[in-house]
């Protein structure tokens, strides 16, 4: 995926996640703890979800290239 395309994803789910806090019936602080703090934590994690599957497929493809790296 590229940048833009992952900043895009980024953007929406944010905006999404923001659409169902909102929507909660819970007291203006305590929203304001889910999008500060929640959901940071779940945008980080799902940013490095996104580099952990990637790094993960370039492993598997090395490691099946025909390339002798090792004597």
């Amino acid at each position: 995926m590229s940048r833009s395309k992952s900043k895009a994803y980024n953007d929406k789910l944010n905006a999404d996640f923001q659409t169902l806090i909102d929507d909660l019936k819970l007291d203006p602080l305590q929203k304001n703890y889910l999008k500060s703090r929640w959901l940071d934590q779940v945008l980080w994690i799902e940013n490095r979800a996104v580099n952990m599957r990637n790094w993960y497929r370039r492993l598997r493809v090395a490691r099946s290239s025909p390339v002798p790296w090792c004597p």
